[in-house]
């Protein structure tokens, strides 16, 4: 259904049909066996045109991996500790990283709740707004993982549902003398063909936006107000 005759069919009858049709007009308008239209030319070109980058899309999504998985890496000149401070508090993140618009703590069961200021630790949640595609979503996001000096983890769990199942990302640290290399990783599962579209179109797109700003974000923070 998916393949060739099924979706692909589809997808490329339309834009198929309207420039044959825009083509054999400008043929037959050329050869003198009919008065040439140009209005319906244009028309039907710019149409199939346009639908003809859309089937390609669409044909894209289809065959669009269903797992995503994101990496950016950077080296910042600066020690992994002045690093891990702004990283080890996770109100922090809101100040410079690009997925977290803002975040504060809740209460999880009978544990008391998270105060800001305090460091992360594994199973603790926030709630928080995650920049996604250019909206600010609302999201839970629970510490998927903590290493001191290493690695921070978040599992997010969307608020309002969503297409996009399994969204974790996380960040490593890795000392290099005075300097630190940080690797952004993002990952998350598309089970629909709606989920691949959309990422497609915008998603993994905004998502790789916002991991550069992330780690700028993380180095000039970390400079500008950790620095020693």
């Amino acid at each position: 259904m998916w393949g060739w005759p099924g979706l692909f069919g589809l997808l490329a009858v339309p834009p198929g049909i309207l420039v044959g049709l825009s083509l054999a007009h400008g043929l037959d308008a050329w050869s003198g066996r009919c008065p040439l239209r140009p209005g319906f030319l244009a028309v039907g070109l710019a149409i199939g045109t346009a639908l003809v980058g859309g089937s390609l899309v669409g044909m894209s999504a289809v065959h669009a991996p269903r797992e995503v998985i994101l990496e950016r890496q950077a080296t910042l000149r600066i020690p992994v500790e002045q690093v891990w401070a702004a990283v080890e508090e996770p109100t922090f993140w809101m100040r410079w990283d690009g997925l977290i618009g803002e975040i504060s703590p809740l209460s999880s069961g009978t544990d008391p709740q998270t105060e800001p200021g305090s460091t992360a630790r594994t199973g603790d949640t926030y709630s928080a707004l995650l920049r996604v595609a250019g909206r600010n979503v609302p999201v839970r996001l629970t510490v998927r993982s903590v290493a001191a000096k290493r690695e921070m983890g978040w599992d997010v769990t969307w608020s309002q549902g969503s297409a996009v199942k399994r969204f974790v990302f996380r960040l490593h640290l890795q000392p290099r003398g005075d300097e630190t290399e940080v690797t952004y990783r993002v990952q998350y599962h598309l089970p629909s063909f709606g989920a691949r579209l959309a990422n497609t179109l915008a998603l993994e797109s905004g998502v790789r936006e916002s991991m550069e700003e992330s780690l700028s974000g993380l180095d000039r923070w970390a400079q500008e107000h950790l620095g020693r």
